[in-house]
């Protein structure tokens, strides 16, 4: 189940670009947004979280998982929207 701590949390990822190895002030690595996710998802006593990171125009699928961490990102890699499912 999705808390409204959960919410708010995760609202604290949008305007954080994405980078791949060392992250200055303002950016996070993939790695850490999956420690994040692991640490606060809705399912973590019997689920690993799950990441996606959506880019612009990017076709998804429309199945839901509750311990996915779903990552909209601009063109420069800066989420823009954050949602779990």
């Amino acid at each position: 189940m999705i808390t409204e701590y959960n919410k708010e949390i995760i609202k604290k990822l949008i305007g954080i670009k994405i980078v791949k190895k060392i992250a200055n002030q303002g950016e996070l690595t993939m790695d850490k947004i999956y420690e994040f996710a692991e640490e606060v998802h809705p399912l973590k006593e019997s689920h690993p979280a799950q990441l996606r990171v959506i880019q612009p125009k990017q076709a998804v699928t429309d199945d839901y998982y509750e311990n996915r961490l779903n990552l909209n990102v601009d063109e420069n890699g800066i989420i823009r929207e954050v949602s779990w499912g």
